[in-house]
């Protein structure tokens, strides 16, 4: 929970801060999001599960389609299913294209972090020839040098990205996004597989007690 409330924080700054203002700024903004955040994350979620229904494809496709939502949120100001909506019409009919630039990224990526975690290794070991004692210190050293290197990065591509596909698609003139049913449906399918799992998971743990307390 807590990871995944500083990621949502650390998406929100790289978007504010894009836009022209300060870090102090963008953080002051960061409670007025807390609740939409969350709102939109499950819906993310609940998507997901409902596409799955229909053999797993759809639920990822979706999801991919979607994932922007948490930057038209920062970037746009819409809520909830309408941020879903206006992902999917950014991405769709991009998704390849979408797909290949993460690809080249990640493996920029996974290089330059590798060449990082090289040197902040090199440095460590040379230390530790001189100064054994400084061996937790070093450790931790590299572990949070790396993080704060390296963790900006995928926020920083994922907000080009996004601003890449805003611009080279302006809205239509109509305002319609695209159709909202297929969205609502899924997300409706994915609240009720979640019903049925956790009624089937209590059931079966009220099953199981029972029969320890009868065993007893």
């Amino acid at each position: 929970w807590n990871s995944d409330v500083c990621s949502s924080d650390l998406i929100l700054i790289t978007t504010k801060v894009a836009e022209g203002m300060s870090i102090q700024e963008a953080l002051s903004k960061s409670p007025h999001y807390i609740l939409p955040t969350i709102w939109l994350t499950i819906l993310l979620i609940l998507l997901a599960l409902g596409g799955a229904v229909f053999f797993i494809i759809p639920g990822l496709y979706f999801l991919y389609v979607c994932s922007y939502g948490l930057m038209v949120l920062y970037v746009e100001g819409e809520h909830g299913e309408s941020a879903l909506i206006k992902s999917r019409f950014y991405v769709k009919g991009r998704i390849w294209s979408v797909i290949g630039k993460g690809l080249y990224f990640g493996i920029a990526y996974a290089l330059f972090s590798g060449v990082i975690y090289l040197v902040l290794f090199a440095v460590t070991v040379t230390v530790l020839a001189t100064h054994g004692m400084l061996v937790q210190m070093l450790n931790t050293f590299v572990n949070y040098s790396e993080a704060i290197l390296l963790a900006p990065l995928p926020l920083i591509f994922n907000y080009l990205l996004f601003m890449h596909l805003k611009n080279t698609r302006p809205a239509p003139p109509d305002g319609n996004f695209g159709k909202r049913w297929p969205i609502i449906g899924f997300t409706i399918f994915g609240f009720i597989l979640t019903l049925l799992i956790c009624g089937i998971s209590a059931l079966v743990l009220m099953g199981r007690i029972r029969k320890s307390d009868y065993m007893k």
